[in-house]
């Protein structure tokens, strides 16, 4: 029977089936999809309930995802939901060439809805504990075996069948695990992250922006603000907020003197993840989610749902071996692995091989490559990569080689996009061969290793 001890009228006990590390989007959706099955779920958060996920206030979330996650949707008036909006481009350097698409999107206050989802989770049978901060893994041999943190003053110590890390990009449990549990324990470098600054806008006539446009080469888009704003003008760039500078400078000199004239209001900085995907999310009793695994799309650094998407493998497989009474072990749980990785895993391994050098072309070889739908395609950046193939990569190479004889493309600029295209059909067919069981995890983790070694990072460009 677990013990249990009551906690400014919060029972804790001393052990759950499932404890999870963070209670932000990942850790929130998780505890809900386990909870709901009638699972004992702890989530424990270091912020408080006034801190929560406030680094910045709008987020885009595309209603076929709500739905298809069965999110809470938020109503017009509730504070939490702020706009709406579907017509979306991506835009050559010169904006001579357009390429349209639509998707449904809401865009929603972050704070109030993370507090909603916890709710939500909560409504389900979780237990979240705020300003609870990690402070360590309690690990026996190879396996988690569950955590110990701080609330109220006091340190506690609990059991898990599953310890989840949903900590975010600091990855607060994954890093701190023993090399012994076969886990990637790497902290993210400057270099692998992406640097994301926000310029909240005013038109000078005032007129609310209710479209998202993208121009790639400068890494910048135009998207939707909250009402007190008329739009929130976005820059990426590798190792400091500053480096985005210089883009935004080229998108003044080439691009804003066709919007509408604005002013600065606020701004903001955000970082997020840049980096590969990690090459296997599950331990004996462990799992990394969402940020901590390093889920998020390689073309614009979005991860909400698409670390819903992992969850829900997670959640699938997780309570599959829970009902059937066996151990969540290391081989028990690698299904987790495979599914992924032929899926949506493999589509971003792609994304990122292919984006490394597209990215930091010149402006006029984008130009190029905007008016033939070569690399910077409508298949690419509409239809967001993921019905490619070889036999796709193999027309955009093509391409490429007609640029190349035209002139178009520089012989310096071909090499690098031509080897990437190359390397991204790698990736399809190396995330496709990914293992069934751990046997053959460490000669794929060689062969993986080598590619991304390869492909390199986009940050060592700005150097």
């Amino acid at each position: 029977m677990r013990k249990k001890e009551t906690v400014r009228d919060v029972r804790i006990a001393d052990s759950y089936d499932i404890v999870i590390v963070g209670a932000s989007s990942s850790g929130a959706y998780f505890a809900r999809k386990m909870a709901e099955q009638g699972y004992s779920v702890l989530a424990i958060e270091k912020s408080s309930t006034e801190d929560l996920s406030t680094g910045y206030d709008i987020f885009h979330i595309a209603e076929a995802d709500m739905q298809a996650h069965g999110l809470p949707m938020p109503q017009k008036g509730d504070g939490i939901w702020s706009f709406e909006f579907a017509d979306m481009a991506h835009f050559s350097p010169y904006n001579h060439y357009k390429k349209p698409y639509q998707v449904k999107t809401i865009g929603l206050h972050k704070h109030p809805y993370m507090l909603m989802l916890c709710d939500w989770a909560k409504e389900a049978g979780a237990t979240i504990l705020f300003e609870a901060p990690f402070e360590s893994a309690i690990v026996k041999g190879k396996a988690v075996k569950g955590v110990t943190f701080r609330y109220g003053g006091k340190q506690y110590s609990v059991n898990a069948k599953l310890v989840v890390d949903a900590s975010g990009q600091p990855a607060v449990v994954r890093t701190s695990l023993p090399k012994k549990v076969g886990m990637e324990t790497f902290k993210l470098s400057n270099k692998d992250v992406f640097f994301v600054r926000l310029r909240y806008i005013q038109f000078e006539e005032r007129k609310r922006w209710m479209q998202n446009w993208v121009w790639i080469a400068y890494k910048m888009w135009l998207a939707p603000s909250n009402s007190e704003y008329d739009a929130i003008l976005g820059i990426g760039s590798c190792l400091s907020f500053d480096q985005g500078e210089s883009f935004y400078e080229g998108f003044c000199k080439n691009v804003a003197p066709e919007l509408p004239p604005y002013k600065v209001a606020k701004v903001e900085d955000m970082p997020t993840p840049y980096k590969r995907s990690l090459y296997s999310y599950v331990a004996d009793g462990f799992v990394a989610v969402g940020g901590a695994g390093l889920v998020n799309r390689a073309d614009n650094g979005e991860g909400v749902t698409e670390a819903m998407n992992h969850i829900d493998i997670v959640v699938e497989h997780v309570s599959k071996l829970l009902k059937k009474g066996k151990p969540l072990t290391r081989k028990n749980l690698w299904k987790i692995n495979k599914k992924y990785n032929n899926g949506q895993g493999r589509d971003y391994a792609m994304l990122y091989a292919v984006m490394q050098k597209a990215l930091m072309l010149s402006p006029d070889t984008m130009e190029y490559m905007f008016e033939k739908d070569c690399i910077l395609s409508q298949s690419i950046l509409a239809e967001l990569g993921e019905t490619l193939t070889p036999l796709d990569l193999a027309r955009q190479l093509i391409e490429l080689v007609k640029g190349l004889r035209s002139g178009a493309i520089p012989k310096a600029e071909f090499g690098p996009v031509g080897a990437g295209v190359l390397k991204a059909g790698a990736a399809i067919v190396l995330y496709t061969l990914y293992p069934r069981t751990p046997r053959g995890y460490k000669l794929w983790c060689c062969c993986a290793q080598k590619l991304w070694d390869s492909v390199g990072q986009m940050a060592d460009l700005y150097e």
